[in-house]
């Protein structure tokens, strides 16, 4: 569902490992045994025997477990409380083991948290106390409104997820299926004591939805609000938390006059459960043609009770194109953010603005890192063969074209460094993202070349709630051996235009062409410049800004084969000579973080005779662009 690829964005990578909190994390055991409630990672931040409550904590979409560290071993020293804090689906360790967040299994995690601290360790449900941070305070006030409880704490809370949603995207909020938490409605069943803290300055969940909820309690002398004037939705620190904690819970909660359980849990690693199959379909775009798809998947995670996952990939589109793969994937060194995976595949594809269909076949063995001393880089290391067949699409195909159809067998090593800082993967407000790849293709085979290429993005936020981007990438492949003529064979080579790409030409629009036929070339480069800005009647909207906006672009780029390149001053001539041009305005939307729609009006200005150039409308939907 697609709200729930927007409200729920697990860190990647995630904050903890399974040896990284040796002395917090611990696991729920499934329930019953039963393979379909694999056990939930935890941490226990204990200091018995002076605790007087027990905290359990349900934390934002944006963190895991592993991220609260420094917040909860705080807390439970200058409260003086055990505090549990369990993992959502998919978030953490639980990434690829369990199947994707929601309301129902995310309800779940909380109520076998507050199950195992009052059955197992034998708490007393009246020192109790559930707290719940944006997204968790759902949760939070689930468990409040149906279980016997001390208090509630709820930080930067919503009314519900369909009011939120509701002034953050209008109309576009119909696409909602599916029960969502409503915690005005859970507010008619909570009788405990419930403090609300809220900072002034948030524009995520704005600071009324607590002074709504405020209302909705009908405690009267049992209910606390507290709002602070200078805090966002994501600064509101500890000491400030403390503030208003202390008081709440001196007030409501004296010193126990019998002795507490002591907490005697060794916070030790267990396993989870192991085998937990599941299955999804979704609707998604092609990678490259953004061309509509439907996508299958089925997967045992945690297949031998370390994280590993096998299952099976298919997509179909509606142009014909299938892709098939079967994988597997492990962590390293019981690190979740060093994967290893391996996968066979089949794809075809009918590269309709090129005239020829491909049939690929293959095997892909890969290995992923985190770069330690960047934040939030990734190294990825690739193998890949592939027997790969290009067909002509018809009897009318160009000879260009046909003269590098038949079988080609590729072996080759690829190398990829991704850094991502942006606060946004759709529409950024501020951050970079910077990506370049190396491959070398002729470890065995026919196919024999080095390629190179690399995108970049900067953005860069603006007065009067504007954005400033800049968007670049480039590439090049070269023959491994020069062999006569030699040149890269048609379904290698690098293609230029499109509705996210250089806009104001078609599909592979710009460049060589050969009665029709993109022919591609061996070099290219594309930049582009973008101002985003506010719809004038949503200026005051500030939620709504992250998913449409006023969009004016400027496009420049150039693909080029390099053959007759002998010399640096010919290759920068050939660089800049017959470069396309074009600018124009529209509308972009962000599709809940899972793609990019743009309706645009563009105008190209700097074209070249064989082009396919669109002047006018241009739509398209994807999650690359240019």
């Amino acid at each position: 569902m697609l709200l729930e690829k927007f409200l729920f964005p697990a860190p990647n990578p995630s904050h903890y490992t399974l040896t990284s909190h040796r002395e917090h994390l611990f696991w729920l055991p499934s329930d019953s045994n039963s393979t379909k409630t694999p056990s939930i990672p935890c941490m226990l931040y204990s200091l018995s025997p002076e605790a007087q409550y027990f905290i359990i904590w349900c934390h934002g979409n944006g963190c895991d477990i592993g991220s609260m560290d420094m917040t909860l071993t705080t807390l439970s020293r200058r409260l003086r409380a055990h505090v549990l804090i369990f993992e959502y689906p998919a978030y953490g360790l639980l990434k690829g083991i369990t199947s994707s967040p929601s309301q129902a299994s995310i309800n779940n995690h909380a109520e076998r948290a507050y199950s195992f601290v009052r059955d197992t360790l034998k708490w007393p449900t009246d020192r109790i106390i559930i707290y719940g941070h944006s997204i968790g305070s759902g949760a939070a006030c689930h468990l409040a409104s149906t279980q016997p409880v001390g208090a509630l704490i709820l930080q930067s809370a919503y009314t519900s997820i369909s009011n939120l949603v509701r002034e953050k995207i209008g109309l576009l909020s119909k696409i909602i299926t599916g029960p969502f938490w409503d915690n005005c409605e859970a507010m008619k069943r909570i009788t405990c004591p419930t403090l609300f803290i809220h900072g002034q300055r948030d524009t995520l969940i704005p600071s009324y939805h607590s002074q709504r909820l405020f209302d909705s309690l009908n405690l009267l002398d049992k209910k606390q609000l507290a709002f602070l004037p200078n805090d966002d939705h994501n600064s509101i620190s500890d000491p400030m938390i403390l503030k208003y904690a202390v008081p709440f819970l001196n007030q409501h909660f004296h010193p126990a006059t019998e002795p507490l359980p002591r907490i005697e849990i060794d916070p030790i690693l267990r396993e989870p459960s192991p085998i937990n199959p599941n299955s999804k379909s979704s609707i998604a775009k092609h990678r490259c043609y953004s061309r509509s798809v439907v996508c299958t998947n089925f997967s045992l995670p945690n297949l031998f009770g370390r994280g590993e996952k096998l299952g099976v990939d298919y997509s179909y589109s509606n142009r014909g194109n299938t892709e098939g793969r079967i994988f597997y994937s492990m962590p390293t060194k019981l690190d979740p953010n060093k994967q290893f995976s391996i996968s066979l595949f089949r794809s075809y594809f009918d590269n309709t603005w090129s005239s020829f269909k491909q049939d690929d076949h293959g095997v892909n063995i890969s290995y992923n890192i985190p770069l330690g001393i960047v934040p939030n880089a990734v190294h990825s290391f690739t193998w890949e063969g592939v027997w790969r067949s290009v067909l002509a699409a018809s009897s009318a195909t160009s000879l260009d074209v046909r003269k590098d159809a038949g079988h080609s067998l590729k072996s080759s090593l690829k190398y990829t460094a991704t850094i991502d800082s942006r606060d946004h993967p759709v529409i950024a407000q501020r951050g970079s993202f910077s990506q370049s790849s190396l491959e070398l293709a002729g470890l065995g085979g026919d196919s024999q070349f080095v390629k190179w290429s690399t995108q970049h993005q900067i953005n860069l936020p603006l007065p009067l709630k504007s954005i400033f981007q800049w968007c670049f990438s480039a590439g090049a492949i070269w023959p491994l051996l020069q062999r006569g003529n030699q040149t890269i064979k048609i379904n290698d080579r690098f293609f230029l235009g499109g509705p996210l790409n250089v806009r104001g030409f078609d599909y592979h629009g710009a460049g060589p062409h050969s009665e029709g036929a993109a022919l591609g070339g061996d070099c290219y480069w594309a930049t582009g410049l973008h101002l985003y800005t506010p719809l004038p009647f949503l200026y005051h909207r500030e939620n709504l800004m992250s998913y449409v906006r006023l969009h004016y672009f400027l496009n420049a780029g150039n693909v080029f084969n390099t053959q007759s390149v002998h010399s640096v001053p010919s290759f920068l001539s050939q660089l800049t000579n017959a470069t396309r041009l074009s600018c124009g305005l529209g509308v972009v939307l962000n599709l809940m973080n899972v793609a990019r729609l743009e309706l645009n009006y563009t105008l190209p200005l700097w074209t070249q005779v064989h082009d396919r150039v669109i002047k006018g409308f241009q739509f398209g939907v994807g999650f690359t662009f240019i």
